[in-house]
């Protein structure tokens, strides 16, 4: 489905767990198959869970791979900058194909920035405060 997220992937990734997921959009973005996570099809789902469980030395393998992928590119006090420059960027009603982009996955992704830009169009007046009249008599 494409209305899933790698959060699971992340969660279980920062406490060294490699994660079996179906081989399909979200996961197939950001795990490299056999490599930082485990991706098959849903008819070979069971196999696989079965496979991780027999194999010790693999488990733990992919859980420190995935642990460093986590901890390289979704670390926040390594990635900040990216989302300060978006914050400032939406504040300010910048065009967002200007900024950086921030792309932690080895594949082209399907949520790139600047489509994220034109999906949330001009929004510097929900993120500004408002002002407000004051009642005080």
């Amino acid at each position: 489905s494409k209305c899933k997220s790698n959060i699971k992937w992340l969660e279980f990734g920062a406490m060294k767990v490699p994660s079996v997921m179906t081989d399909s959009i979200p996961y197939n973005e950001y795990c490299k198959k056999n490599v930082d996570g485990f991706l098959t099809p849903n008819s070979d789902f069971l196999n696989t869970v079965c496979a991780l469980v027999e194999h010790e030395q693999q488990r733990k393998d992919i859980g420190a791979a995935v642990y460093k992928v986590v901890t390289e590119k979704y670390d926040l006090n390594r990635n900040i900058k990216y989302w300060h420059d978006l914050y400032v960027a939406l504040l300010n009603n910048k065009d967002l194909s200007t900024l950086e982009e921030f792309n932690p996955c080895e594949n082209e992704s399907t949520t790139q920035l600047p489509k994220l830009g034109k999906l949330l169009g001009s929004i510097r007046a929900i993120l500004l405060p408002t002002k407000q009249e004051s009642f005080a008599g």
